[in-house]
């Protein structure tokens, strides 16, 4: 019996894609640099920040100061975007009422740095609606680490088979596998789903009524 379902942030409960390539963007021209395709951008997203920004720097500024830099500029330029683009998935809200009516516990884990996680969900989401919200911690390493299998059982006394992770990336399927619980990764994120069944055992669900059905 599933009791808790983990969710990844971008690409999965939200489409944040547009406006995080927006902001990085932005940043790379207030420093001076070309912008980026937003495709090779969109490639990027679900990554921890740091490899994010290295890899959008030119080789020769890539130092562990630039891209700490170039981040906490990215951070600052995200932190003050509307993200008028950001928005939940269809279905995405009905679906969560449905675990929370049915006393699944709803968990975000997400490479996104804490704060600016929880202003998101408390904008986008009643505010009771996720039991624990992990995001990036400085100090502590981030997806496809398991290190926030440790933050969950600190909170709750779940087995490994009583919980599963629903992402979109190969960021995602790589954590599930990692933690050694299911993954199930949606089609409708940034990721390609039939590359990442490929490479790792995962559960592809269409929308999010085949989430509710694999519960079930």
């Amino acid at each position: 019996m599933i009791k808790a379902v983990i969710f990844d942030f971008d690409g999965t409960l939200v489409n944040t894609a547009d406006d995080i390539i927006k902001c990085f963007n932005k940043t790379l021209q207030y420093f001076g640099y070309e912008k980026k395709e937003s495709s090779y951008i969109r490639s990027l997203i679900g990554k921890n920040i740091e490899d994010i920004c290295k890899a959008l720097l030119p080789k020769d500024r890539r130092t562990d100061a630039d891209i700490e830099v170039f981040r906490d500029k990215y951070r600052e330029i995200y932190s003050g975007d509307p993200k008028a683009g950001s928005l939940p998935y269809n279905g995405i809200k009905e679906l969560l009422l449905y675990l929370k009516t049915s006393g699944i516990k709803i968990i975000i884990s997400s490479n996104k740095v804490q704060y600016l996680l929880e202003d998101m969900t408390a904008k986008l989401f009643d505010s009771c609606t996720f039991d624990l919200i992990i995001g990036s911690v400085k100090g502590k390493p981030p997806k496809p680490s398991p290190f926030f299998m440790q933050t969950i059982r600190e909170n709750f006394d779940f087995a490994d088979s009583e919980m599963i992770y629903v992402g979109d990336s190969i960021v995602d399927a790589e954590t599930a596998f990692n933690a050694g619980i299911p993954a199930l990764i949606v089609t409708w994120g940034i990721g390609d789903a039939d590359l990442i069944s490929k490479e790792y055992p995962v559960h592809i669900v269409n929308d999010t009524n085949d989430i509710i059905s694999y519960i079930s």
